[in-house]
């Protein structure tokens, strides 16, 4: 059984059942049968999204000179990623908003592992 992601929605409960059935062919009787009912719940993923200073940010970019600046979301967490990944981090991505409305996003996504 395969299960497209995002098909189960998060906080529904499912059940599975499955019927298997032996055969010999040669001989055309049944050798073996099974039914196995499987229930499954989605729970809710815990992510907790931190970003150091706050969720917005204005900087002042002087033209001409290059700028660094460090956007830290180290301390966010997603408990159910380090059981499910064997590199246990978090992917994201950043975007810069431009008091025009112009959005850039940044061409890479960044790994908090």
């Amino acid at each position: 059984l395969s299960i497209p992601g995002n098909t189960l929605k998060m906080g529904h409960t499912y059940g599975f059942n499955l019927h298997g059935s032996l055969f010999d062919a040669a001989e055309g009787v049944l050798v073996g049968d099974v039914n196995a009912t499987y229930v499954v719940s989605i729970v809710e993923d815990p992510v907790t999204a931190s970003i150091k200073g706050g969720s917005s940010r204005v900087i002042s970019v002087i033209e001409g000179q290059q700028n660094m600046y460090i956007f830290d979301a180290s301390a966010s967490e997603d408990p159910m990623a380090s059981s499910l990944s064997s590199s246990g981090g978090l992917l994201y991505s950043w975007s810069l908003e431009h008091p025009n409305g112009t959005v850039v996003q940044l061409s890479q996504p960044f790994s908090s592992a």
